[in-house]
């Protein structure tokens, strides 16, 4: 009986390890190259075009781009800035 089960087991394991490599999507890329118009919400990452920004503020000479008001309202205060990742895609 025990070696019914762990015949069951290991089949069991095998089939799970064939399925994932058959329905498995290819890997993410680390850091995709956003187009050439967009810049970062230093806040929150997302990429949005400039025109499009509800918010922007001029800072050292830079103008950084919000996709919100609550983004820019946590920037502001100093609560919500990127930590890793390419936040300095302002345009200026």
């Amino acid at each position: 009986m025990l070696i019914r089960l762990l015949v069951l087991a290991t089949l069991l394991v095998l089939v799970g390890r064939i399925v994932r490599l058959l329905v498995r999507t290819p890997p993410l890329r680390k850091q995709e190259s956003p187009p050439p118009s967009l810049v970062q919400d230093p806040v929150c990452g997302l990429y949005i075009e400039p025109q499009t920004a509800k918010e922007s503020i001029e800072q050292e000479g830079k103008r950084i781009y919000f996709c919100s008001s609550s983004c820019a309202r946590q920037f502001k205060t100093g609560r919500g800035v990127l930590t890793s990742g390419p936040s300095d895609r302002t345009e200026g």
